[in-house]
């Protein structure tokens, strides 16, 4: 089995992926029978898969001198409440930036669901130019 190297720049941050495929590079093969993962297994994967590419945005996008904003309920709200109130509070910002001469805000939000409750919580990257 051939090992690969998967090489990846997000911002000052430089990731190697090393792996090992069955397949030769130049040789065709045919398709392996599918096996098909757990819907738990799958689910794993799918957050893992998103964490790394929310984190590989970040890096890419943001810096140490941006901020960092949680916004949390003290009550239940519903994942629509949430996402609409975030989307009021983005809008207002932007607002208030326009109306002081600041351009508009360069963010990544991530509206998610905390504890067995289920309350919303909004994360938020800002860079303040």
């Amino acid at each position: 089995m051939p090992k690969y190297r998967k090489k990846i720049r997000s911002g000052d941050v430089y990731e190697v992926e090393e792996f090992y495929s069955p397949r030769t590079i130049g040789k065709k093969y045919e398709r392996g029978r599918s096996e098909n993962l757990t819907s738990e297994e799958q689910a794993r994967r799918n957050l893992q898969i998103a964490r790394k590419k929310i984190t590989r945005s970040i890096n890419a996008n943001f810096n140490g001198d941006d901020y960092f904003v949680l916004l949390t309920y003290a009550a239940e709200v519903t994942m629509e409440q949430a996402k609409k109130e975030f989307s009021n509070f983005r809008d207002r910002l932007n607002r208030y930036r326009n109306k002081n001469g600041f351009s508009k805000l360069k963010y990544i939000a991530v509206v998610e669901t905390q504890g067995k409750k289920k309350s919303c919580a909004s994360s938020c990257c800002d860079e303040w130019i």
